[in-house]
């Protein structure tokens, strides 16, 4: 029987950087399209990397923690917490 309890860890901070990131966009109140814009990627590559379809390397982490005025550990770091 499968279990969260049971999911590989790679997933699970998959979907916890994913929901970290969901929720910071939400937090800001702005489109997904104009914190692209300020952190110079496409609305589509952006779109991707906050439903998991796509990894960010560490340069487009850096630019989309700065359009959200976060910091990339707060964003992207495996042990950070959602509040």
């Amino acid at each position: 029987m499968w279990t969260p309890d049971h999911e590989p860890t790679t997933t699970t901070n998959k979907r916890r950087m994913n929901l970290r990131l969901h929720v910071a966009v939400a937090a800001t109140g702005e489109r997904q399209q104009d914190i692209a814009a300020r952190a110079g990627i496409k609305g589509m590559d952006f779109s991707r990397y906050k439903n998991g379809q796509r990894k960010p390397n560490e340069t487009v982490k850096q630019r989309i923690a700065d359009a959200l005025n976060m910091t990339v550990e707060e964003l992207f770091d495996d042990e950070a917490k959602v509040s």
